[in-house]
């Protein structure tokens, strides 16, 4: 599966932030020349996504795209360029939009960049 609702994904691999080991999670993604950028939607629910709470625990991790394994790492988008990327994520898929609208903690979008 490299497709969810028409819109590319990666796996991506974590270190569990208590179990330290493994942990792989399907993500839509979008290019940024490079990079892959992430959103830590969760759907809109109340609690960041567990990949997104280990990979502020250990930023490196590991994707799978499109069948090609790379090690990355990862940062989260701050500021001015939180602000503009926000834009062209809800125009890549308006679902985003709803996500933030469903609850009140600030959605994260990350940079992930292969190493």
């Amino acid at each position: 599966m490299y497709s969810l609702v028409g819109l590319p994904v990666i796996f991506l691999t974590t270190t569990g932030r208590i179990s330290n080991k493994p942990r792989t999670t399907p993500l839509i993604y979008m290019k940024d020349k490079d990079d892959f950028i992430c959103v830590a939607s969760f759907g809109g629910y109340k609690k960041h996504p567990d990949w997104y709470l280990n990979i502020k625990k250990n930023n490196q991790l590991s994707i799978n795209v499109k069948g090609k394994n790379f090690d990355a790492i990862s940062n989260t988008i701050v500021g001015k360029e939180k602000t503009d990327m926000w834009q062209r994520i809800i125009q890549f898929y308006p679902g985003f939009q709803k996500y933030q609208e469903r609850t009140s903690r600030e959605i994260q979008i990350v940079r992930i960049s292969i190493i």
